[in-house]
């Protein structure tokens, strides 16, 4: 079982990872009897393997305070809005002021509330607030919005969104660069260890026999061959349709 380095370099990150889960899987049923040198690399595969795995996961779970604070922000304006369109849409002293409210909430009803508006997944959020915003900026909104002296509050809005929109940006550029440099050096530790592991498993085979790890090697050079071929393929797939 010669595993070489430029074998696992050919594997995206996604395809490394799949490939050691499946040969630990193998590795976990061929363990019984095996010596502490293998039971003890084995180990330190299944180690890194897992602190592979949790960084991998982490990949869109980075928070930061500024897109709480924004998303903070436009939850506050967009209910708030609503809010007192709402008190006003039933407002017998003036009727100026009741019609204007009222075509103001059927600006919203394609939307929902101010409250189910906000309690909205994030992106989803996004796009109704992006569209209700130009609703609001349409001239004749703008003068309903005027009457009810909500155009500093709408301004608000649309600043606060926009705010949500960049630090979310932000936000995706610094995942981006913790991805790929954490994911970068753990992969590297990863393949480390895979290719170690190979080489005590052909050192055992020398020693004790190669009868006894015969299964075991067919297995992982078999796994590997599926994903390195697949790699392969993908990047000459790639190089024909550019």
């Amino acid at each position: 079982m010669n595993v070489k380095l430029h074998h696992l370099e050919r594997l995206s990150r996604w395809e490394l990872f799949q490939l050691v889960f499946d040969a630990l899987t193998f590795i976990d049923t061929h363990s019984q009897e095996m010596p502490q040198s293998f039971t003890n690399k084995a180990e330190e595969l299944r180690t890194i393997f897992d602190i592979y795995d949790v960084e991998m996961a982490l990949e869109r779970k980075i928070p930061t305070s500024e897109v709480f604070e924004a998303e903070q922000l436009r939850d506050y304006d967009v209910r708030k809005i609503y809010n007192l369109i709402y008190d006003y849409s039933d407002y017998r002293y003036d009727k100026q002021i009741e019609k204007a409210a009222q075509a103001l909430i059927a600006v919203f009803k394609p939307y929902g509330t101010g409250s189910s508006i906000s309690r909205m997944p994030q992106e989803e959020q996004t796009a109704v607030l992006i569209n209700l915003l130009q609703d609001l900026d349409r001239e004749a909104t703008q003068q309903h919005i005027a009457t009810l002296r909500l155009t500093t509050a709408v301004e608000a809005l649309s600043h606060s969104n926009n705010y949500f929109i960049q630090s979310q940006h932000i936000r995706h550029k610094q995942e981006a660069r913790y991805v790929t440099g954490v994911v970068k050096a753990v992969r590297k530790d990863l393949t480390k260890h895979f290719l170690e592991f190979a080489d005590v498993v052909n050192a055992l085979a020398t020693i004790e026999g190669q009868e006894k790890y015969a299964e075991l090697k067919k297995i992982i050079n078999e796994l590997i061959k599926k994903y390195v071929t697949t790699a392969w393929k993908r990047k000459r797939k790639k190089v024909v349709e550019d």
